[in-house]
């Protein structure tokens, strides 16, 4: 996957993959005004994206694009067990980093605002696809739940 190396481009990536511009400083080590900088399409054309910029979004959209990939087996490997598709899929949704620090298992160390991109990308592939996706809150999530009865001694 390759982009147009320019500011819209990096702007549209970067909201894509759910990474916020503060965010994005701080895994970069610059300041969140370089990032503004180099989306602002009124500021100095000459101040583009660094190659470690755009190299850390495509990781990041490699990533996004694995985790789909993996939804997806899931999905298909409950269909050739019950022979057919699920009523409904659930996906996990965050509403703070607090809320994915809690729930989100394994515990990663990752962005809230790129986990829930990441759902809504898998949310809107998978609808397109004609299956029913619906959104729970991280708390209800069923792999914490499980998770959690495990964990407990």
């Amino acid at each position: 996957m390759e982009f147009k190396k320019d500011k819209i481009n990096f702007c549209a990536l970067r909201n894509e993959v759910g990474v916020s511009a503060a965010s994005l400083a701080e895994m970069l080590g610059v300041r969140e005004r370089t990032v503004f900088r180099w989306e602002n399409l009124g500021a100095d054309v000459n101040c583009l994206p660094s190659a470690s910029a755009w190299k850390l979004l495509y990781e990041l959209k490699d990533l996004q694009n694995k985790v789909y990939t993996d939804a997806l087996g899931r999905i298909q490997s409950i269909e050739a067990e019950q022979g057919h598709a699920p009523d409904t899929i659930t996906l996990t949704y965050y509403r703070s980093q607090n809320d994915y620090d809690t729930y989100h298992v394994p515990h990663d160390n990752g962005d809230f605002r790129i986990a829930n991109a990441s759902a809504r990308l898998c949310a809107h592939a998978l609808r397109v696809q004609g299956y029913n996706v619906v959104y729970v809150e991280a708390k209800e999530n069923p792999v914490y739940k499980h998770t959690a009865k495990t964990n407990k001694k």
